[in-house]
């Protein structure tokens, strides 16, 4: 009944009928059951006054039985059925009947003829037994009717509902609907185009406001992707055609050997710059996404900081740049020490290709309540306010910087510091100084 296939209109008609039905069960059902029970309540109520009533007009002061002309059959109910017995021999019965001469418990309402005839026996004065039998037909009659009309009423509940939830659930999904005929007219070419609604707070309002933001996360990530694609497509594109004028250049006669080894040289630095490329992509990739392992383990900074400044010095061992350092040797952290070296040698690469001749470079390793904190300041250009919102994304170059690479070091870094359960942050002052501060998780 509620396959997947199946609408939530139908979904929710078909439980809304349901609910109805159920609950109309429930209420028929327990005020039938209230509805028998007073009725027999008041049979037994009336055969105990019927016997009661029958003793004074039966028997008088001295408990001896009179039949008197007030006390003809015919004035009992035709409902009720009386018998007087005396040591169990049948003096007196308004009717006759086949089953006047079995014996019943007394002082007790006995059922028989499946329970079309309630029974009340009593003594009197030892020798005397009262008898009365109540015929339940119009009872019995009635009960079934009130089954019936309650029969009745179930159903023509549940098709009303059926047919008013139908109709309800068609209103209440039209919003719904419309948000589905909107959304799907949004594509690449007009993300800029919003789902419109009327009240902000309701369901509809809340769903819009999600959709939008959803597709405006869209919107960036699309706009994300074509900005990479093309940056990629770029950066991929260079060395491919430098190494094919190169060897167009030395396919158009015969060179001497120096000119071959000398392009290969230059297509073998140009595969480097690819080879580069891709790696520094590939680590990217991985740092956003759920690829790496962190492996993590207790890393003292300052031993990190050192791997690091010495890889970072072969690169820039002819630089007349003075490096100043202030190292805290009791601050450890929990991480990937590969990554985390990884992050502080492109920072301080990055300082290094910012940093004139003669000028100076701060690192600090200090500790908060929180993090340990690798600090990197370098005097310099520093970076412009109109600069500032894009330094950590992918390709992004400043402009007249002088610095090589491709754009990926700070993207790298900021994905790898995330990673970590840390974060990046920076401050500038053009013209003069550019600080980065690394912040990673203590040791747990």
């Amino acid at each position: 009944m509620f396959r997947t296939n199946r609408s939530i209109r139908f979904k929710f008609t078909i439980a809304f009928a349901l609910f109805v039905a159920i609950t109309l069960c429930i209420f028929s059902t327990v005020l039938y059951i209230l509805y028998s029970h007073q009725v027999r309540q008041n049979i037994e109520k009336s055969l105990h006054f019927i016997v009661e009533q029958s003793i004074r007009n039966f028997f008088d002061e001295h408990d001896k039985f009179h039949l008197h002309t007030q006390n003809e059959p015919d004035q009992f109910s035709q409902f009720v059925i009386l018998q007087v017995y005396k040591k169990g021999n049948l003096l007196y019965s308004s009717h006759d009947i086949p089953w006047q001469n079995k014996e019943y418990p007394l002082h007790q309402y006995v059922e028989i003829k499946n329970g079309k005839v309630l029974v009340l026996s009593k003594p009197f004065s030892r020798e005397y037994t009262i008898r009365a039998f109540y015929l339940q037909s119009n009872e019995i009659s009635q009960l079934n009717s009130l089954i019936i009309i309650l029969i009745a009423l179930v159903i023509m509940s549940v098709l009303f509902s059926v047919i008013g939830s139908w109709h309800l659930s068609f209103r209440l999904l039209t919003p719904f609907r419309k948000i589905a005929e909107d959304a799907s007219r949004i594509s690449t070419k007009n993300f800029d185009e919003k789902l419109k609604f009327s009240v902000k707070n309701d369901e509809v309002g809340q769903l819009c406001t999600t959709l939008n933001k959803l597709f405006d996360r869209l919107k960036k990530s699309f706009s994300t992707l074509q900005k990479f694609t093309s940056n990629a497509s770029h950066e991929l594109k260079t060395p491919l055609t430098i190494m094919r004028g190169d060897i167009e250049v030395l396919l158009r006669k015969k060179r001497t050997p120096e000119e071959y080894e000398q392009t290969l040289l230059c297509t073998l630095d140009e595969i480097d710059r690819m080879y580069r490329l891709i790696q520094g992509l590939l680590l990217l990739s991985q740092a956003e996404g759920d690829e790496i392992e962190l492996d993590n383990c207790e890393i003292c900074l300052v031993d990190i900081v050192a791997c690091a400044k010495h890889n970072i010095g072969k690169i820039h061992r002819n630089s007349d740049i003075t490096l100043h350092e202030t190292m805290d040797d009791s601050v450890f952290v929990w991480g990937n020490s590969i990554w985390i070296q990884q992050i502080i040698e492109n920072l301080m690469n990055n300082a290094f290709q910012n940093t004139p001749q003669k000028g100076d470079i701060y690192i600090k390793v200090e500790q908060s309540i929180e993090y340990a904190i690798f600090h990197i300041r370098n005097s310099g250009d520093g970076i412009l306010q109109e600069d500032a919102p894009f330094i950590f994304d992918r390709f992004y170059r400043i402009v007249g910087s002088g610095a090589g690479g491709f754009g990926l070091g700070l993207a790298i870094c900021k994905a790898l510091a995330e990673k970590h359960g840390g974060r990046i942050e920076f401050s500038s002052v053009p013209r003069q100084e550019t600080k980065f501060s690394l912040y990673l998780p203590l040791k747990k």
